[in-house]
């Protein structure tokens, strides 16, 4: 199934995504037509397998739940995690990260305020006080 619309990303299975390089443009910067092949070879494309690949459909509360949600358990419980999102420009990484308002909120906001409530059910208990310590980095156009 293609969902970029161009052919440079197509979802194979539930766990292999094939990605090929864009079909180029059809006119020069002068506007002169080019000759160009169109047809995307799946044979040629690259294939990655990841454990799952989630499509556009995916809600945001469940794109959370089966990612980030087991890694902000482990850091409830003392151990480090990573977020790592890796795509071309436009292709929903910010908006998986940070994402909207309420059902849209991203996995950002989400595992923030699993965190911080699981915190203050456990420090309540405890009578305890804790530093949290988050860093986020976005590297544009590097």
């Amino acid at each position: 199934q293609d969902y970029t619309g161009a052919g440079t990303m197509t979802v194979m299975g539930e766990g292999t995504v094939a990605m090929c390089a864009p079909v180029p443009a059809t006119r020069d910067h002068k506007g002169q037509a080019l000759a160009v092949n169109d047809q995307v070879d799946l044979s040629k494309q690259d294939k990655y397998t990841f454990s799952k690949v989630f499509g556009p459909a995916t809600a945001q509360k469940d794109l959370y739940k089966a990612t980030a949600e087991p890694l902000v358990q482990g850091l409830i419980e003392g151990q480090n995690g990573l977020i790592f999102a890796y795509g071309p420009t436009n292709s929903g990484k910010t908006f998986t990260i940070e994402g909207g308002k309420d059902e849209s909120a991203g996995i950002l906001p989400r595992s923030l305020a699993t965190l911080f409530e699981s915190l203050a059910v456990n420090t309540k208990q405890a009578g305890e006080d804790l530093n949290v310590w988050v860093s986020y980095m976005e590297i544009y156009n590097e």
